[in-house]
């Protein structure tokens, strides 16, 4: 059997002298000056007595040798349908050409054609197989570039480098979902840290799949993403974040403690203030996180607060560093975490002071948009569906109105019984938050 090219012939298969009922694929190359038909004969040498041409087709009861060193037969008609489907059919002759010359064997491609239950695209992939831990090297450096600003680059590559570990193979076809589930699932994170492990392992995936084409599809989108589960919403109230405050020892960690409590900034945010990054005529600071664009921001201190930082802030040269740069979050959260328990406080951790910030502000009537940029949150919709149950209800607006109410009538009687002159540059806001005290 032989297939015709536009400038020659080549031999297809051949029978086997010591038993017509075998079929054989020549092996070996074509020499310069050589046909195929020549080639094919000197390769099968005294094996084969035969030669098919077009129009004579294969036994589908014979058997077909697919190796000389394969000692497993299968139906020659099935190895003849995969071969007519790769030539006719697909034309694939870069699977096709390196049996003909001897480069592989016509089991394995076989073997890998039932593999992939037919599928070309999947024949090629396998083929390709290769490992796939060096390709972490080339997506970090695209992707710390494209993020360049953010701490996400070095985050993800911790994720990803769990997954495949530096110097360990990982082969594309031994990357399967099951395999991705059961790593998933076995990272010692919380729930909430998977989801991220798992957007760090889909972009990484993402890059396989579309930059370097190792997978027709992402990987990790057949990988179930672990559930959101609601945490409740623990703070102090304000009279206890003062406390809290004033238990600290010293200066420096009273002033630490503020801005946490009265911004809602992240501790490591905090630790990297300069005096620069304290604004006096403002109240504000610039809470420079690196997460997200969103977290690098300015933040209104409180005024609970703000006598505190501003006390230990304005003895420091601009460019200086409020706090030591050896100390970390975790020392601060100790901190946190020994006044709490001498104070007898339910055990809620430092992060929680963000959400005494936030609940505070929003009880308090603050408009969502204002809350929203000073928490870093990218979408309003973040902020309401993590504090949304404390804004205002009903019962809140009628209990706002009356101490309006109380406080205008205040003023009134305040301005009438001075003839107007006592209350001329008071303002108002302070006589209303007298009013709601």
């Amino acid at each position: 059997m032989v297939r015709l090219d536009a400038d020659a012939s080549r031999v297809l298969v051949v029978t086997a002298s010591n038993n017509p009922g075998h079929w054989i694929l020549p092996k070996g190359h074509i020499e310069p000056g050589e046909t195929a038909e020549a080639a094919a004969v000197q390769v099968i040498g005294l094996e084969a007595h035969e030669v098919t041409y077009e129009g004579e087709d294969l036994d589908p009861q014979a058997s077909l040798i697919v190796g000389f060193d394969k000692k497993r037969t299968v139906p020659a008609g099935r190895i003849e349908a995969m071969w007519e489907r790769l030539a006719a059919d697909f034309r694939a002759w870069d699977l096709l050409d390196p049996v003909l010359d001897g480069q592989r064997d016509i089991g394995a491609l076989f073997d890998l054609w039932e593999r992939a239950d037919h599928n070309l695209h999947e024949v090629r992939r396998l083929l390709a197989d290769c490992n796939i831990e060096p390709v972490v090297a080339d997506w970090f450096a695209v992707y710390s570039r494209k993020h360049s600003d953010t701490e996400s680059p070095a985050h993800a590559l911790v994720h990803v480098r769990a997954l495949l570990p530096e110097g360990q193979a990982r082969n594309v076809s031994a990357v399967t979902t099951s395999w991705l589930t059961e790593q998933l699932y076995a990272y010692p994170v919380a729930t909430s840290t998977l989801r991220k492990v798992h957007a760090s392992w889909s972009v990484f995936f993402d890059f396989c799949t579309r930059v370097k084409g190792y997978f027709p599809t992402n990987p990790m989108a057949a990988v179930e993403k672990p559930e959101v589960r609601k945490v409740p919403i623990q703070f102090y109230e304000l009279d206890t974040a003062r406390r809290i405050m004033e238990a600290q020892p010293d200066p420096a960690r009273r002033a630490l403690f503020a801005p946490l409590y009265g911004t809602g900034a992240e501790v490591s945010v905090a630790l990297k203030l300069t005096r620069a990054d304290v604004d006096q005529a403002t109240k504000e600071i610039r809470a420079a996180g690196t997460k997200t664009h969103t977290r690098d921001r300015m933040a209104r201190m409180a005024d609970c607060a703000w006598p505190i930082v501003w006390a230990y802030a304005k003895g420091h040269l601009p460019t200086a560093r409020l706090w030591r740069e050896s100390l970390t979050r975790f020392t601060v959260s100790d901190w946190h975490r020994e006044t709490v328990k001498a104070l007898e406080l339910p055990a809620y951790p430092l992060k929680n002071a963000r959400h005494h910030w936030a609940v505070r502000m929003l009880k308090g009537g603050a408009p969502v948009h204002v809350v929203q940029p000073q928490l870093g949150h990218s979408t309003a919709k973040l902020t309401l569906d993590t504090y949304g149950r404390w804004l205002p209800g009903s019962e809140d607006g009628a209990r706002a109105e009356a101490q309006v109410a109380r406080a205008e009538a205040a003023l009134t009687s305040n301005y009438t019984s001075t003839g107007g002159a006592e209350e001329q540059g008071r303002d108002v806001t302070s006589i209303l938050a007298t009013a709601a005290g």
